[in-house]
């Protein structure tokens, strides 16, 4: 060994330092705790590995912060908004008046987190979600004049999917109360006619909105989407705002998963949809070939589950309890595994039948608070499985669903640890050298990740010498780095990464 082994990132390098935001910060000021500035002079001056923290307070704008595709940052140095420690920033745009081109914030740019933030009464969406590998976390949008998250594109010369929004991943967020001036139109989340592949609603709520809870609307005019996933999401009360208002214009759905006969073959694992005033999940004339896997649905006002002749949807351990309507499953009853609503009886297709009823379920009453304080759903025992159902253990194994006992239990909420799901387009953690043997002066490590994690990579010689340690955040996505090895001697190294939910170990050969 000639000497100590050292990585280097070539990647523009991640930085500590942090800008300070406050309601009465002024432009001028340094943007340290002490001399806060404003979100506007801040979102213009912080660098990647930057984090930008809103001080708690009403932040009041009249027009559209648009974060630029110029302003992004990269896949191992991510821009940053974020709460401070526990305070709420809240963004007021009550200003603006009602107009399609009036959001809160366009998200234009890649590679940022954001976390901990309200956005209301943007003049449309609270936030237009447009740029990729980005992360949105714990945050509100609650009151705005349309959608309170969209993912569609902003710039319209992007005609074609792969130039779409696409990789983002929104996390524990909250959407309520969004409702337009016709009333037909403001869902709490939506991806949809202009939105590309890999986006994943994991944890979030969606409830009071005027329209729907989740809107993945295509039209023949833009075509297919990407695929959208969803884990262990909520909606319900969709149709009626908090304070009881409803209209006969808005949709009323809980999930509502597609349009104009186009098929995307969305994927939908541990949601629950209730109370909704139409259908709890629907594919909306969506012919694809939807999954639905452990999901619930209770007591919405027409069907439960509504998905329509044409499609080829596949259904797993779905459970359907006491709704208007019987329910409408165009599919595949994947090991007659589903519960469905029909004729007031809460059956499948098994013989001997499983056979829902109240008793099957801990409660059947919704907690007032449903949320964790990281922003995740808090259901309690509602409509968790009591240990004497036969639900229990009764579903059928599929790729991506973990489970307890001997299969998966029948619905959204699995006896014994909450457990993940693993999507498809994102099953693993990979990481690869390449090319492996190296020769040249530089280790490429290429890393996919399903999520934006903080990792530790470490060098280690063939008998176990711990030679250089590395904390490096990886993006959702594609990320690469490049590791200096000109002062190694030739021969067989390990390096491992490591986060706090996995650990994969690599030959690195030196020539």
């Amino acid at each position: 060994m000639k000497c100590l082994f050292t990585i280097i990132v070539l990647l523009p390098f991640y930085t500590f330092s942090q800008l300070y935001v406050s309601p009465t910060g002024l432009s001028g000021n340094s943007g340290t705790i002490g001399s806060p500035t404003t979100l506007q002079n801040a979102l213009s001056i912080v660098s990647p590995g930057q984090t930008i923290y809103m001080r708690g307070g009403t932040y009041n704008f009249n027009s559209t912060i648009v974060i630029a595709r110029t302003n992004s940052g990269t896949a191992g140095n991510l821009k940053r908004i974020e709460a401070y420690t526990d305070e709420t920033p809240i963004l007021n745009f009550s200003a603006q008046a009602e107009a399609s081109g009036n959001r809160g914030i366009v998200l234009d740019g890649l590679y940022w987190y954001i976390k901990g933030i309200t956005i209301k009464r943007a003049g449309d969406n609270g936030m237009l979600l447009s740029g990729n590998f980005n992360t949105i976390d714990n945050c509100v949008f609650e009151k705005n004049r349309d959608t309170g998250l969209q993912i569609s594109r902003y710039n319209s010369a992007y005609t074609t999917i792969s130039q779409w929004p696409s990789n983002n991943l929104i996390l524990n967020c909250e959407a309520f109360d969004n409702k337009d001036v016709l009333a037909e139109n403001a869902d709490g989340f939506a991806a949809k006619l202009t939105c590309g592949s890999g986006n994943v609603f994991r944890g979030c709520i969606a409830h009071n909105n005027i329209d729907d809870g989740w809107d993945l609307f295509t039209n023949t005019a833009t075509g297919p989407i990407g695929v959208v996933s969803f884990e262990n999401c909520v909606a319900y009360n969709n149709g009626t705002l908090t304070d009881g208002t409803t209209s006969v214009n808005g949709d009323k759905n809980g999930f509502k998963l597609g349009g104009s006969g186009i098929p995307v073959n969305h994927i939908v694992r541990r949601c629950i949809a209730f109370g909704n005033g139409q259908h709890g999940f629907t594919d909306n004339n969506n012919l694809g070939s939807i999954e639905v896997t452990n999901n619930t649905s209770f007591n919405n006002t027409n069907s439960n589950y509504n998905f329509r002749a044409g499609g080829t949807h596949q259904f797993r351990n779905n459970v359907s309890y006491n709704s208007g309507s019987n329910d409408v499953t165009t599919g595949t009853n994947v090991g007659a595994s589903n519960v469905w609503f029909v004729n007031q009886l809460s059956t499948n297709g098994r013989t001997p039948p499983i056979v829902s009823s109240a008793a099957d379920f801990i409660s059947l009453m919704p907690p007032t608070v449903m949320k964790n304080a990281d922003g995740s759903p808090n259901l309690g025992n509602f409509v968790a499985l009591n240990l004497s159902s036969d639900f229990i253990n009764a579903g059928v194994t599929t790729t991506g669903i973990l489970f307890n006992g001997s299969a998966p239990d029948l619905g959204a909420r699995e006896t014994g640890a909450p457990l993940s799901t693993i999507f498809p387009e994102s099953q693993h953690f990979e990481a690869k050298i390449f090319p492996n043997p190296t020769t040249n002066a530089a280790i490429h490590l290429n890393v996919i990740s399903p999520e934006a994690i903080e990792t530790t990579i470490t060098l280690f010689s063939i008998n176990g010498q711990i030679l250089s340690t590395l904390k490096k955040e990886v993006a959702i996505g594609e990320n690469e780095i490049e590791i200096n090895n000109a002062l190694l001697s030739k021969g067989l190294y390990f390096l491992t990464i490591q986060s706090d939910s996995f650990s994969t170990t690599l030959k690195v050969i030196v020539k």
